[in-house]
């Protein structure tokens, strides 16, 4: 980590620290010399995580009315990050939404005239199934129903005059070696995994060290009401996906199956999102904001799946 020049220093505060992505941007922060960092934790111990990497921890929710209240010495942000998510496999939609909404509200609060930027953090799913059709910084939201909710929030905070909004929008699968490959490769341990027999069904794909210096140039690039898309320059097939990795763990089982099994055996709700095509075009990044990842998925699993497989 870099010294601190306090005459130098911009202060961030970020939500959702501890999480995949969350925690990504975080050490990418810190990594930088630049920003005194204020993370949003729900625990001590997430508290003294946050303070062993140089940040300071605010033991909050982030739907707290009294947020500022909370933050003592009272601060003042230059930026506000809200990279933190409910996950739609344990909360449903409707708590997902007033959850979004009253997180909002509450970061809304912390807005000062210094404050330049907040950055809301969701994901494809707000676009739903582009048939294979890029996905671009213009491209209009229709999204999967689980998402509706998210994305009507996102059109009205890009809408908004009174503060600040930009938006970052990460690909279909964020990799790494925290977050949720980590769990494809457990499964792939455990059992045979099916996978939809279909090449057209695609992916894009960001390793998260390079997601989070998205947002670092976003900090540095972005105006009020941008939206940006951010992904490696070529998607992926589900297939290509699994069985590649497959191959590199030892006694992995990967079986392909029709597009009629998984609709006997899923709801409609999963069946949206494993379908679901959806290529990821970030020349807009890339442009405006001189963002590039450094990370190629396919090289990047064949250096780190055999260390991660055990």
């Amino acid at each position: 980590m870099r010294p601190m020049d306090s005459a130098r220093t911009q202060r961030v505060f970020l939500t959702g620290a501890t999480g995949t992505i969350g925690g990504a941007i975080l050490g990418a922060l810190q990594s930088t010399g630049r920003y005194q960092v204020d993370c949003l934790v729900r625990s001590p111990e997430a508290a003294s995580w946050v303070s062993s990497l140089g940040a300071s921890g605010i033991l909050a929710n982030m739907t707290d009315c009294d947020l500022r209240a909370r933050i003592k010495p009272a601060r003042e942000y230059k930026f506000i990050v809200h990279a933190a998510q409910e996950h739609y496999s344990t909360h449903s939609d409707a708590e997902i939404a007033d959850a979004d909404r009253l997180a909002v509200e509450s970061l809304q609060r912390l807005c000062s005239e210094r404050t330049q930027l907040m950055i809301y953090t969701s994901g494809v799913w707000i676009f739903g199934d582009c048939g294979q059709k890029e996905i671009t910084d213009a491209t209009p939201f229709k999204p999967f129903e689980a998402a509706a909710a998210r994305s009507d929030l996102i059109g009205r905070l890009r809408a908004q005059t009174v503060y600040p909004w930009a938006h970052l929008c990460p690909p279909s699968f964020v990799y790494g070696t925290r977050g949720p490959l980590l769990s494809v490769v457990r499964t792939m341990q455990t059992g045979p995994i099916d996978i939809i027999d279909d090449e057209h069904v695609l992916w894009s794909v960001v390793e998260r060290d390079d997601l989070a210096r998205a947002y670092l140039a976003m900090l540095l690039h972005a105006k009020s009401g941008d939206f940006h898309v951010v992904a490696e320059e070529d998607p992926v097939s589900r297939v290509f996906f699994y069985e590649r990795i497959g191959a590199l763990i030892k006694g992995s089982q990967i079986r392909r199956r029709s597009r009629a099994f998984f609709e006997e055996r899923w709801a409609a709700r999963e069946l949206e999102t494993l379908f679901g095509s959806q290529p990821v075009d970030a020349r807009g990044i890339r442009n405006s904001c001189l963002w590039r990842p450094q990370a190629v998925f396919s090289k990047w699993i064949e250096q780190h799946i055999p260390v991660i497989a055990g």
